[in-house]
């Protein structure tokens, strides 16, 4: 039997290039890899990826996993994008380090606000974290994708020509149902530790999509390769919604990702104008029924955010003198 995947080594040295003569992007890279092995690994053992545990270590891991997107800048590229394999190409470079800081940008404010507060962080943060992506997402497919002829950054990605039309077109619709569920699930997801393991999970094909394009382009894997690992890593959310996930967290955004899937097929309207209409009415609706639809987020007493910061800065004169 012909494996699914198959490397080559041998191209491995390839990865060695001028543009990362540091060995920065590279570094960072293995860290940012270890990391996601140790938190799955963390996840299957204990039931948790512990980022609630130890602030310090989550915050350091929180910044390495950014270095690395943002690292990614120091390569040069070419402007167009090549057509018959998936290599990295600048729209989609800028794309990925957009969308994985949105990850990160959740996690953090999640964290900080647990650490610092107490509480979970408002939906209107939240709101505002995704919607800055999509514009920002958006303002970048303008500068740099427009007139080029490059098309959408995942669901046009190249596949060889020996794979039917049909098989092509299933495939790219399960992507775009993992980018539909991963926005719904970011938006409207509930528990303050599984939103931050959510959303790390969905890092993880962000960033592994830009290493195994770099893969590619070296010959160490085939454009197959890329589709197949790329899915299987887009899988990961919906297993960990399916098995670790509690339900009552889990059950708004799947609704609402259809509606959302169902709306925008059908009417064709703007993307910003559906999010923030179901938004609205998410809002309203968790805000005006009992339980068991109080969300965690919104607490059912107002929360004196004012007050906890008060009582944060007159304390560190104290925890610094402790320091020392």
């Amino acid at each position: 039997l012909t494996p699914i995947i198959v490397m080559k080594i041998e191209n491995l040295y390839k990865l060695i290039t001028r543009d990362d003569s540091f060995h920065l992007h590279k570094t960072l890279g293995i860290f940012a890899l270890s990391h996601f092995f140790l938190r799955a690994f963390l996840l299957i053992r204990t039931g948790s990826m512990g980022f609630e545990n130890n602030f310090a270590l989550s915050a350091a891991a929180i910044i390495i996993h950014l270095c690395l997107s943002t690292s990614s800048l120091i390569f040069r590229l070419s402007k167009n994008r090549i057509k018959t394999a998936p290599m990295i190409y600048p729209e989609f470079r800028l794309h990925s380090i957009i969308f994985a800081s949105r990850s990160l940008a959740l996690m953090a404010l999640q964290i900080c606000s647990v650490h610092y507060f107490g509480v979970l962080p408002p939906f209107a943060l939240r709101w505002l974290v995704v919607m800055l992506t999509m514009v920002l997402a958006d303002y970048t497919t303008k500068c740099l994708g427009e007139g080029r002829g490059n098309g959408t950054t995942i669901r046009d990605m190249p596949f060889p020509e020996s794979v039917s039309s049909q098989f092509v077109s299933n495939v790219n619709t399960f992507y775009s149902q993992a980018q539909i569920m991963a926005t719904a699930y970011l938006l409207f997801g509930t528990s303050s530790p599984q939103l931050t393991e959510y959303a790390f999970l969905i890092l993880f094909p962000i960033q592994l999509a830009a290493f195994l394009m770099t893969m590619v382009k070296k010959g160490i894997i085939t454009s197959v390769d890329w589709h197949v690992m790329y899915s299987l890593s887009l899988s990961l959310p919906f297993l960990y919604l399916l098995f670790k996930a509690d339900l009552m967290d889990s059950i708004p955004a799947l609704p609402i990702a259809l509606i959302y899937c169902f709306l925008r097929i059908n009417t064709r309207l703007s993307k910003y104008l559906l999010w923030n209409f179901l938004g609205i009415v998410w809002f309203l609706l968790i805000t005006a029924t009992p339980k068991p639809w109080t969300i965690p987020f919104l607490p059912s007493q107002p929360t004196d955010y004012a007050g906890r910061l008060e009582s944060l800065l007159s304390s560190t004169p104290a925890i610094l003198s402790a320091d020392r």
